[in-house]
């Protein structure tokens, strides 16, 4: 993951001949029934659009945020263009195209923006992730300060206490996984920490849906945070889903940088109407101040 090279939409239609149509996306929200809609995103032949939902009266409590994708937003999504990588681009590196889903107005807890990649090869680490699958990006910081992140490698070390339990820097993950060479950080990304538990699929098995946790140190004073929560999903683990939902416990840390109400849970959800992929079961935690 420390190599991969990301195309906005625009670029994409402008490189790869996607048919994508550009989309400015304001961020307003359609409130229904104790939730709330972000705007969609055409998605292959269907669109994705970021919700919240509420527990309780009005939006004072968080209960759950995610992505919903249309049923039909599995066919026909981008491919690998012919001639990747472009002149500028490392060899080797993964083909994926963005899709940015802002957030509806209103109360989305310590989240400010979300981000839908799709990878139609995969991306490293090889033989892992290197199926046809969705990245799910739930941001802390904003959009802006993410867009600073640059390559490199991690050096920072994060606290005991916000390091979220069973999960482990990749170059350090415990017997019998095999260790990266190094911790890379993702340009406008950042460094994706391992949950033993949740984010290694069955080796061999191409339906698969894993959790990551995100990693930077904006600051550079050596201490590091958690700044994004990650599903990826498989198109072959939601094309063989029966309707239902599916949920995983998340390792959680002791506390968060600052305090309040995170997730515990990954769900994916399947109805007639397409696929969630979603954060819930929101409990409270403290912060480090």
């Amino acid at each position: 993951m420390s190599e991969t090279y990301r195309l906005s939409r625009r670029d994409a239609l402008k490189y790869a001949g996607a048919g994508l149509a550009a989309t400015t996306l304001a961020g307003t929200a359609a409130a229904h029934g104790g939730g709330a809609e972000g705007h969609p995103e055409s998605v292959g032949d269907g669109s994705a659009h970021a919700y919240v939902e509420y527990e309780g009266p009005g939006r004072g409590r968080l209960s759950a945020i995610g992505v919903h994708l249309t049923a039909d937003a599995l066919s026909n999504l981008p491919e690998e263009p012919e001639g990747w990588p472009f002149p500028g681009v490392p060899a080797d590196v993964p083909y994926t195209v963005e899709y940015a889903l802002d957030l509806p107005r209103g109360n989305t807890g310590h989240f400010s923006h979300a981000t839908l990649d799709w990878n139609p090869g995969g991306h490293e680490p090889e033989g892992v992730y290197t199926h046809p699958h969705f990245d799910v990006h739930f941001y802390f910081p904003r959009a802006a300060e993410v867009a600073t992140i640059a390559p490199g490698v991690a050096t920072y070390t994060i606290p005991d206490e916000q390091l979220p339990a069973d999960t482990y820097y990749a170059d350090d993950l415990p017997a019998p996984f095999p260790s990266a060479p190094v911790r890379g950080v993702v340009p406008a990304m950042g460094e994706h920490l391992v949950s033993v538990p949740v984010s290694l699929p069955t080796p061999g098995r191409t339906d698969w849906s894993v959790f990551i946790y995100g990693a930077y140190d904006f600051d550079g004073d050596g201490s590091g945070d958690v700044i994004f929560m990650e599903p990826m999903v498989t198109t072959a683990y939601l094309d063989g889903l029966a309707e239902g939902e599916y949920r995983t416990p998340l390792p959680v840390p002791e506390r968060f940088t600052d305090g309040g109400r995170y997730p515990t849970e990954y769900v994916v959800r399947r109805t007639a109407g397409g696929y969630d992929i979603a954060l819930e079961s929101f409990e409270h935690f403290p912060g480090t101040d």
